[in-house]
């Protein structure tokens, strides 16, 4: 979905209403493509975000705004430099272009009186905030130098231009005789909501749809089967969004996913109308902004994870094969035993030797020897290969536990990532691994939002059920919110939640919580699609970390 020329006209005209004389206050920038600002009027403070997104950039107002980087990056400074403490005066849409431009005014204490015009474009393939010294016309800087349409300089210092319009005809230009033209010089064959699209400025697909059904007309007619009377319907039918664009007399609606400026005939009963298109699009664009950041830092992490859990992978399988190895001790003991029991018998510089087993006298052994050494010395030579292998099989054992432990975590991360709803919980995974030294660590500004709080469930018998959400919340739930006398669950040898089961009394609650507190376990679970699982559990006082380990 798209902001097309139409409900950014609307826009400016509601911003313009709720928001003049309001004062800037603060100005972040969350992420590369995204500004947000905070306007103060008397009491109330309003969030206004613009996100230059690929694709979809959009301006609306929101409640919450993602966290913000520790250090400013330099648009963003300079903007604060400039627009801080700025009043808003209007918001304009030159040349009905899918672009709104904000008009502030201030005062500097060296030149006095300032004025500034950031213009925030929606076309192309990404959006653009350009700032703009309104007495000189000249460039500040600009979020993105580079427009992408090779002519159209955006460096500080040049000439502010707008985008070119390609030779199509902004909606607010049409009049009767404009709109004769367009349909006498357009071939037969093209379908009117071709035209549209082709030689009117900014509309989208769901604006062109409104307007051929509000002249009664189907997208797929042609210019050459048009009547005279359905000219006239669709010149009246144009002519009154042009005017009620004008006016910003607008009355916007979600259709099927898409805002339209007016709904359409017909379709009343799948339209919703929208009380503020402002905030309407900050909930509809915010919220899809929000799962698009959520998926990427989801993917990012499980990539990661996945990457150490190859590498950990790779490792247990080379200490199974060096702890199989070391298994061969016994074997270098016995050799030397048998060496040093049948000494008579061997001759010096032999290269190997047959020797019946003292564990089972119908087997033989082939030992090898060293034949520049004496038999004695080559027993003292298989006891040295057997206290070396016994040393590397406690080590590589010990090593091996440490493996395992690694892999465990590390399922575990990845699925707290993969079942994460929110991304303040994947935030929160994030901070764990770059605190493990599973991400690189990076600055961040002092979090503002709360922490995501755990699961909370009701048994049959109106007792609390806590469900972590990941491993912060596991520890939350199992070592601050349970008691020594409450339950805990997990599902044996599969990642999962941690649960615990509120206990009023000492004594052991009703089958029914138990059973819906374990069943919940399994569903937080790797195993939650198990025919048959089994789940751990055990008054809280029974649980406890392992010194130094892992969340």
């Amino acid at each position: 979905m798209h902001l097309d020329a139409v409900i950014l006209a609307g826009l400016g005209h509601e911003l313009t209403q709720l928001l003049r004389g309001a004062r800037l206050d603060r100005i972040f920038q969350p992420a590369r493509g995204d500004l947000l600002f905070l306007w103060r009027k008397g009491q109330a403070i309003y969030r206004l975000y613009f996100s230059a997104a690929t694709p979809g950039s959009w301006l609306g107002l929101v409640e919450t705004a993602p966290e913000n980087p520790f250090q400013a990056p330099p648009f963003c400074m300079l903007l604060r430099k400039y627009l801080l403490g700025s009043r808003l005066v209007r918001v304009e849409q030159p040349g009905g272009e899918r672009c709104l431009t904000l008009v502030l005014e201030g005062y500097e204490e060296i030149s006095g009186p300032s004025s500034y015009l950031l213009h925030l474009e929606f076309m192309g393939r990404r959006g653009n905030a350009v700032l703009v010294d309104h007495r000189e016309g000249r460039i500040l800087d600009a979020l993105w130098r580079k427009s992408g349409e090779g002519s159209r300089a955006l460096e500080p210092g040049a000439l502010y231009f707008p985008p070119s319009r390609e030779g199509r005809l902004a909606l607010i230009e049409l009049t009767g005789a404009t709109i004769e033209n367009l349909l006498a010089y357009a071939p037969a064959e093209t379908e009117l909501a071709t035209l549209f699209s082709r030689k009117l400025l900014g509309l989208a697909p769901s604006t062109i749809k409104y307007l051929l059904s509000a002249a009664g007309l189907p997208p797929t007619k042609k210019v050459g089967e048009l009547t005279t009377e359905e000219k006239n319907r669709l010149q009246e039918a144009i002519l009154r969004l042009v005017a009620a664009v004008d006016r910003g007399e607008l009355l916007p609606c979600l259709y099927r996913g898409e805002i339209l400026p007016f709904p359409l005939a017909g379709e009343e009963e799948q339209t919703e109308r929208l009380p503020s298109l402002a905030r309407a699009i900050g909930e509809i664009f915010g919220a899809a902004a929000s799962r698009d950041r959520r998926e990427k830092l989801r993917a990012h992490l499980l990539a990661k994870i996945r990457t150490h859990l190859e590498r950990a992978y790779r490792k247990r399988e080379k200490q199974r094969q060096e702890l199989a190895a070391a298994g061969e001790a016994e074997t270098f003991r016995e050799y030397g035993e048998l060496i040093l029991a049948f000494l008579p018998v061997i001759p010096r510089g032999a290269r190997q030797v047959t020797l019946p087993s003292a564990v089972d006298p119908d087997r033989e052994l082939v030992g090898p020897l060293d034949p520049a050494l004496s038999a004695a010395e080559n027993a003292q030579a298989h006891f040295r290969r057997y206290r070396r292998a016994k040393r590397a099989q406690a080590a590589v054992a010990a090593q091996l536990t440490k493996t395992e432990e690694e892999i465990a975590y590390l399922e575990g991360l990845c699925y707290a990532v993969e079942t994460a709803e929110e991304e303040t919980t994947l935030t929160e995974i994030a901070e764990e691994m770059a605190a493990q030294g599973l991400l690189p660590a990076e600055k961040t500004a002092p979090r503002t939002k709360k922490p995501s709080s755990p699961r909370r469930f009701f048994s049959r018998d109106g007792l609390l059920i806590y469900v972590g959400r990941n491993n912060r919340q596991n520890e939350e739930v199992t070592f601050r919110l349970a008691g020594p006398d409450d339950f805990w669950f997990h599902v044996r040898g599969v990642p999962g939640a941690h649960v615990i089961l509120k206990s009023p009394s000492r004594q052991e609650p009703p089958p029914a919580s138990l059973m819906d507190a374990a069943l919940l376990a399994v569903h937080f679970s790797r195993a939650r699609e198990g025919s048959k699982v089994a789940v751990d559990y055990t008054r809280r006082k029974n649980v406890r970390k392992q010194p130094h380990g892992r969340p």
